[in-house]
């Protein structure tokens, strides 16, 4: 039989100790103490600084856009909804151009409807006692804009006859004075005869416009109950 005997009695415990998986950094201490060469530790050093300042600035930008990643998801959902609500109110805005064409034409058809109505209204308004027309006509043009926003106009001449001077100024006044007519201008006044009376012929120029809205009264043509 054989006896041995174990002088060394702390190693078998070591090993014991030992005994797993261990992770264990290296020891940059003993390997820069076998690099015999500065330059080549000074190298090594500063790809160990560059390759810890990476991995830290790696997790810092990794732990920012986990972070921002919430805020992305909102701005996306936010996108979403006003670009619905853009596309709304385009349509909206489209169906509103559409009805103010459509509305600016009506406007327009009703108006020029009743263009001769106000110049023959204003016409006689304006007319003095003793004075008499002979002849009204006018041409339309497209070369104005009143305050409506409409280009078009009537130009209007008058010729008529009077047997009191004093009343074809008053006429030309008065007519100067109606919010539906504008550039009363006298064209000639001449001496004539009409039934064995001596008379004065005139001719006036003037141009239609369409009145502000606070000279418009709109009235019922018909109301109901025989009212």
């Amino acid at each position: 039989m054989r006896v041995q005997i174990n002088l060394l009695p702390g190693e078998r415990k070591k090993k014991a100790a030992g005994a797993g998986f261990k992770l264990a950094l290296p020891d940059f201490k003993a390997i820069f103490a076998q690099v015999k060469d500065p330059w080549l530790a000074a190298a090594a050093g500063i790809w160990i600084a560059v390759g810890a300042l990476a991995a830290v600035t790696f997790l810092a930008q990794a732990r920012e856009l986990a972070q921002l990643e919430p805020e992305v998801t909102r701005l996306q959902t936010d996108k979403r909804r006003y670009d619905q609500r853009l596309a709304e109110m385009r349509r909206a805005q489209k169906l509103l151009d559409t009805l103010t064409t459509e509305l600016g034409i009506i406007r327009d058809i009703d108006a020029d409807r009743f263009t001769w109505a106000h110049i023959l209204d204003q016409i006689s308004k304006a007319l003095p006692q003793y004075t008499w027309l002979t002849d009204l006509n006018g041409t339309t043009v497209q070369d104005t804009t009143d305050s409506t926003g409409r280009t078009r106009s009537v130009n209007v001449d008058v010729n008529g006859r009077t047997v009191d001077v004093q009343a074809y100024s008053t006429f030309l006044r008065q007519l100067a004075a109606s919010p539906w007519l504008a550039a009363v201008t006298p064209v000639s006044v001449t001496a004539a005869v009409e039934a064995n009376r001596p008379v004065s012929a005139f001719s006036i120029n003037m141009r239609f416009r369409h009145a502000d809205s606070a000279y418009v009264r709109f009235v019922p043509v018909f109301r109901s109950g025989g009212r």
